[in-house]
């Protein structure tokens, strides 16, 4: 059982939008796990995620947002393209008929993603996972769409 005074601090960091989606990982390589989360808004019309760096103190620098396609609703973290850099991936699931992507934003190896790819998917993306799928020795992603059996 948990004991009721084993969370002793709670802290709220603002973001664009309301967030469907989060992921944590070492984004800048200083050794501490930061957070990045999706910025999809009430009716998936937000089209960016938020990045907090973490201060080591418990607490987390202000977002840092960086666009993506429309309603950005899952969030994975991996290194995608080997280069020893943490890359996120988000699924896209759209407003108004836009989205059903990913946005794969690469690590500039400064904590930065100033560089995205898109990739279309199928129906209505609502999740995405990523592992090494094939054995491969290379981060694979995986979409799970809600528009396809």
């Amino acid at each position: 059982m948990i004991e009721k005074d084993f969370f002793i601090d709670t802290f709220h960091y603002s973001s664009p939008k309301p967030s469907l989606g989060i992921t944590a990982n070492y984004f800048n390589e200083d050794g501490l796990i930061d957070i990045a989360i999706t910025n999809t808004g009430l009716n998936s019309e937000g089209a960016s995620i938020s990045v907090f760096f973490n201060l080591g103190s418990g607490s987390f620098t202000s977002p840092i947002n960086y666009p993506t396609g429309f309603g950005p609703v899952g969030i994975t973290s991996n290194d995608f393209n080997n280069d020893g850099f943490v890359d996120i991936a988000v699924a896209n699931y759209g407003y108004l008929g836009q989205g059903n992507s990913i946005s794969l934003l690469i690590n500039n190896g400064l904590g930065q993603f100033p560089n995205q790819l898109t990739f279309q998917t199928g129906a209505g993306p609502f999740d995405l996972k990523s592992a090494n799928l094939n054995n491969d020795n290379f981060a694979d992603i995986a979409v799970a769409c809600d528009g396809q059996k």
